[in-house]
Order: structure tokens, then C-alpha cells, then sequence
């Protein structure tokens, strides 16, 4: 698996040939049986990671050459990730592989888990910490950054965006809308919330 990441486009070819071309069939087949149960049923699935505008646009093609039609794709953005440590433009990457699923692939883009943290992780995210030119790990940061890229997603066919995992605790808690005090069992709304609510 990792020498197939090392390959140009991260290997695209090679999955569009020895898996995707495969997983098309199975999601279709899939989509086939529930169509029978609900005929308006309708069908998204989502990428994951540092990818390149080829990688996505080959993706969700070749998933509709195998049969499996979708009404919308998916993206995972985390601006802060590790992802951004080894790539400093990684949000325009993102942003460059939404408009080519959009524009190649004919489809509007969810972004179905997005997240920016209010204050430094720890623990399992410690190394998603590395915020945009300009930005930094703070809660106006989260509030602003996540509200600039709310309006880029609305002029750019993006159909939508979700808050993934909105928990308040452990080592996700700064990646939330809330701020929890333990001791009072209170949840106070950070300036992000605003923008979501």
C-alpha cells in the first residue's frame, strides 16, 4: 500500500484498474437492490486524504463507468491536518479537486467531515496542527477561516458541509463547537457555532 502512494497521482491508475473499477460494480449492485425498496433513493460516498484533482475526478468516474451512479460526492477537509504539514498548499489542492469534481465528474461536492480547531490538539491529532498561511490554532481563527471557506464552498458547487464528530470530549473537544466545563457539566458555544447554527 504505501509504495502505491509514492506512485504518480497517488497511485490513481493503478486502483482505477485493480479496485475502483470494482467497487463501482459492488456500490451498484448495492444501489440496485435499495432502488427496488425506495425508487428516489439517493447515493453519495467520500474521499478521504491528500489527493490531487486527478485522483478525485478519476475516482468518482470510475466508480459511474462501473455502474455506480451518484447524486453527489464527498470530501473529507480538515485545513489543519497533518496533510498540511507535508503539503503547504493542501487547501488548494482541496479546493482545486472540488472544482474538477464539479466541472470533469458533473457532480456537487459535500463535504461530508470538516474541522478546525479551536486551540492545539493532543493525544491521536496531535500532528493536525498546522494552520493555513495567515491563520493560527485559535477559536477566531476557526470561526474565520471556517466562515471564509463556507463562502468559497457556495460559489464553487458545493452542496453542503457537515462538522465531523461535534463532541465535546477527549481529543477531538478543540475541533468542536462548544467549549465543556467538566466541573459545571456546561457547554458555552464558541464563535464557530454562529456560523454553523
Amino acid at each position: 500500500v504505501m509504495d502505491m502512494y509514492y506512485m504518480q497521482n497517488t497511485g490513481a491508475d493503478f486502483l482505477k484498474e485493480n479496485v475502483w473499477n470494482y467497487n463501482g460494480q459492488l456500490m451498484a449492485a448495492v444501489a440496485s437492490g435499495i432502488k427496488k425498496v425506495d425508487p428516489d433513493a439517493k447515493f453519495a460516498t467520500h474521499i478521504a486524504g491528500l489527493f490531487d484533482p486527478y485522483f478525485c475526478e478519476t475516482y468518482f468516474q470510475t466508480l459511474e463507468e462501473n455502474g455506480m451512479v451518484l447524486d453527489q460526492a464527498g470530501m473529507s477537509v480538515y485545513p489543519t491536518s497533518d496533510m498540511a504539514t507535508y503539503n503547504p498548499q493542501y487547501m488548494d489542492m482541496v479546493k482545486n479537486s472540488i472544482t474538477a469534481i464539479v466541472t470533469e465528474c458533473n457532480l456537487p461536492v459535500f463535504i461530508a467531515e470538516y474541522g478546525y480547531p479551536s486551540e492545539e490538539l493532543t493525544g491521536a491529532y496531535q500532528n493536525w496542527n498546522t494552520a493555513p498561511v495567515g491563520y493560527d490554532i485559535s477559536e477566531g481563527s476557526q470561526a474565520l477561516y471556517t466562515e471564509e471557506f463556507i463562502d468559497w464552498c457556495k460559489s464553487h458547487g458545493v452542496s453542503g458541509i457537515r462538522l465531523w464528530g461535534p463532541d465535546v470530549l477527549g481529543d477531538w473537544e478543540p475541533m468542536s463547537l462548544f467549549e465543556y466545563d467538566e466541573e459545571t457539566k456546561t457547554a458555552t458555544a464558541k464563535q464557530i457555532f454562529y456560523i454553523f447554527h
